[in-house]
């Protein structure tokens, strides 16, 4: 009778909830490859760089006499390429005094 009905539908939905749960999280994976990208380029987290593109700007900027300026190196390569190396310094404080651009 009754019961039997009822743990049919509750099965049928339990299957359906599952699957929902595994779509959402296959769409999940997929979205994060994108959005952390997106994240990389905006921060230059992860080795990536960002492109100046406001050439007017840096062209009109005001010379900083006598600003500290960290760089900070690293060895990042993918884990296809297996080289292995290290920068001989990790980071290094630099004073610069002019600014020097070519376009």
């Amino acid at each position: 009778g009754p019961n039997r009905f009822d743990k049919t539908a509750d099965t049928k939905n339990y299957t359906y909830y599952v699957m929902s749960l595994v779509i959402v999280a296959i769409g999940c994976t997929f979205a994060a490859i994108p959005a952390y990208r997106i994240f990389c380029e905006q921060t230059s987290f992860g080795g990536l760089t960002q492109v100046a593109k406001d050439f007017e700007k840096i062209a009109n900027m005001k010379k900083c006499e006598d600003r500290l300026i960290r760089v900070q190196f690293n060895s990042d390569v993918p884990s296809s390429m297996r080289w292995e190396f290290k920068p001989q310094q990790h980071e290094k404080n630099a004073v610069f005094l002019k600014i020097h651009i070519s376009v």
